[in-house]
């Protein structure tokens, strides 16, 4: 081999990579090459990874939300059984202690404040059925006792207008009083469980981003 080539040869500053002679300038493209493709996949997974804790923590404020609402509804429905409640007890509270001053007005204002309580509270269940199923039907039971405590209190109320019947009228109103205070002392327990109440994806219904219930329950 003439001398020439040989010192041509030795003073080319190459790489051999698979059998191949690769000069300096080309393996510094490769590498960079490289080096860019590492920053690239790099990018791309820190990239996914702040994109789905940004999901979660919009899911999680989505949770909330909507945690919020329902907590804020069940609240207006225990403020509706009070107010029902709170009627029925002033009533039956007045037939055992003060028999004598419930007359036609304190009655009739008594049937004005429950028929306005009715709707309202039927309102308040409504929309909270709307968002979650579940809760609901917890609250069912309790919404039945007040319903059922006071038709019994407008059965009575009718013969308090009558001589014949009005001492057994109030004699029944007066027996009222204690079932319908029970109820006065288990609301608030009542509420504290609604209040700590965890809903399922399948049972909550309400789309914190409208405002309004969510289509099929999810």
């Amino acid at each position: 081999m003439p001398e020439g080539e040989v010192f041509l040869e030795s003073a080319c500053p190459c790489l051999h990579f698979g059998g191949e002679i690769v000069t300096q300038p080309v393996a510094v493209v490769v590498a960079a090459s490289i080096g860019g493709f590492a920053a690239l996949v790099g990018a791309l997974v820190a990239g996914a990874v702040a994109l789905r804790n940004e999901s979660r923590r919009r899911a999680a404020a989505r949770q909330d939300l909507a945690m919020q609402a329902l907590r804020a509804q069940a609240a207006e429905v225990f403020r509706q059984m009070f107010v029902l409640q709170h009627e029925m007890e002033w009533l039956t509270w007045h037939a055992a202690h003060r028999p004598n001053s419930l007359n036609s007005k304190i009655t009739a204002a008594y049937e004005s404040r429950v028929h306005d309580s009715y709707p309202a509270m039927l309102g308040a269940m409504a929309v909270l059925a709307s968002m979650d199923l579940d809760l609901y039907h917890r609250l069912t039971p309790l919404m039945e006792r007040l319903f059922k405590a006071e038709g019994q209190i407008g059965d009575l109320i009718t013969g308090l207008g009558s001589r014949r019947q009005r001492d057994s009228s109030l004699a029944q109103l007066k027996k009222l009083k204690d079932p319908i205070t029970s109820l006065y002392l288990d609301l608030p327990s009542e509420m504290a469980k609604a209040m700590k109440y965890e809903p399922t994806r399948a049972s909550i219904r309400y789309d914190p981003a409208s405002g309004r219930p969510a289509d099929g329950g999810n």
